[in-house]
């Protein structure tokens, strides 16, 4: 019996001794698993707390979802008139800035030192990038203020994240009422769209700091295209293709961008039609296809060149004395297809010697219909056309002449500043 029980007991203990060996493997092999869990969670970042994640508008992977959006909104009907009015603001709102210059104060007194002073002229402006530079668009008069001395530092731009930068040069054309400041640094910026593709009707957003509140919208639809020979604020301006809207605009919103809903400004707004000075549902914006061609000027020469033709034009000339030319039959087969807006053209006067017309061999009676690949509405919009081509340009104009089109080519001179 004896013998029986020390044998049972060496195997019991064996027994035991195995066990705690697995256990304490087992033990180990989940204590390993912890470690190298923690080694790999060490490696990968923690996730940002909220508050120090930037809103979607302000990242460019951010921006580039918001543009699309907007963009398949042609092919799709997927998202609201609302959301592409939410979507096109955020878009726009990081690359908008407020304005405001200003000017030395004298109180009276030689032994007085001059005071800076906030000039009650101010406005808005936007961003863009040209050449992997930054610059402000806005209007010259927001710039320009009679009492402004006209200087970078005089100039402050308060961006739309708080910050206050200068312009390090300050470009402007008085025609068109446009400037542009060069500024330093990197920020999100505003893409042009097409404003020739703008109709009648369509939904816009303007922006600006009316009365100075600054980053404000506000929405309406284009009520016209092509107001030109206007007489806004103290000037009438040389160079006009003005886009109507009933967006309100009011002191304050001048030099901010006209904007559709696919967050892309098509124009700049620059006057209001009003008899007391506020907005009253009739609004102006330089259409963005004279802003581009302004600014490209500006950034490459530091000036605008105008072209010249060297004629002058009837200013009586109606849709009536086209009718009874026959310049509707020669541009239309079926003669009572309606034209609408009418498009009568230019009826040449008289042209200087030597100037790009009478090279050109127009006469006395001629009317100019087409001119750069635009169809030409009255001697006003032609004069501007011909003020927005380049000189040294040649490009092909369409005549009537004793009942006949004539296709031809004319080089555009330089208007003398």
């Amino acid at each position: 019996m004896t013998f029986h029980y020390k044998y049972c007991f060496l195997f019991f203990l064996t027994a035991l001794l195995f066990f705690r060996s697995g256990l304490e493997g087992k033990l180990y092999a989940q204590d390993d698993a912890v470690q190298s869990s923690e080694k790999d969670s060490s490696k990968k970042s923690s996730p940002l707390h909220p508050i120090f994640v930037l809103p979607e508008e302000y990242t460019e992977s951010g921006r580039k979802n918001i543009s699309d959006r907007l963009r398949s909104v042609g092919a799709s009907e997927s998202i609201s008139v609302s959301e592409a009015l939410r979507l096109s603001i955020q878009l726009a709102r990081p690359a908008i800035v407020h304005i405001e210059t200003t000017s030395i104060h004298k109180p009276g007194g030689a032994a007085i030192r001059p005071v800076k002073e906030l000039n009650n002229e101010s406005g808005a402006g936007f961003i863009i990038e040209r050449l992997n530079k930054q610059y402000v668009v806005t209007n010259g008069h927001v710039i320009h203020a009679e009492e402004n001395i006209n200087t970078p530092q005089n100039v402050n731009i308060y961006l739309a994240d708080g910050r206050v930068v200068h312009p390090v040069k300050i470009l402007s054309d008085p025609a068109t009422d446009i400037a542009l400041l060069e500024i330093k640094g990197k920020y999100l910026a505003l893409d042009f769209g097409d404003s020739d593709a703008v109709q009648v009707g369509d939904f816009v957003l303007s922006a600006g700091s009316p009365f100075g509140l600054r980053n404000s919208f506000s929405s309406g639809i284009v009520s016209a295209k092509g107001r030109r020979n206007l007489q806004v604020g103290k000037t009438s301006r040389e160079i006009q293709d003005y886009i109507q809207t009933d967006a309100s605009i009011n002191p304050g919103n001048s030099g901010g961008p006209l904007i559709n809903l696919r967050g892309e400004a098509i124009g700049i707004n620059a006057a209001i039609a009003s008899n007391t000075g506020y907005g009253e549902g009739v609004s102006f914006a330089i259409p963005s296809k004279l802003a581009n061609s302004v600014i490209e000027q500006l950034i490459l020469s530091g000036k605008v060149e105008r072209g010249w033709l060297g004629a002058s034009f009837d200013a009586n000339y109606s849709a009536a004395d086209a009718a009874k030319l026959g310049v509707f039959a020669a541009q239309f087969t079926n003669r009572h297809t309606p034209v609408y807006p009418p498009r009568v053209g230019a009826r040449v006067l008289a042209s200087s010697p030597s100037s790009p017309a009478s090279k050109a061999g127009l006469q006395f009676g001629d009317v100019i219909l087409y001119f750069n690949e635009s169809v030409v509405e009255d001697k006003d919009h032609l004069i501007y056309l011909v003020r927005i081509t380049r000189p040294g340009m040649t490009v092909p104009i369409v005549f009537f002449r004793n009942g006949k089109l004539y296709d031809h080519k004319i080089t555009v001179g330089r208007k003398q500043q």
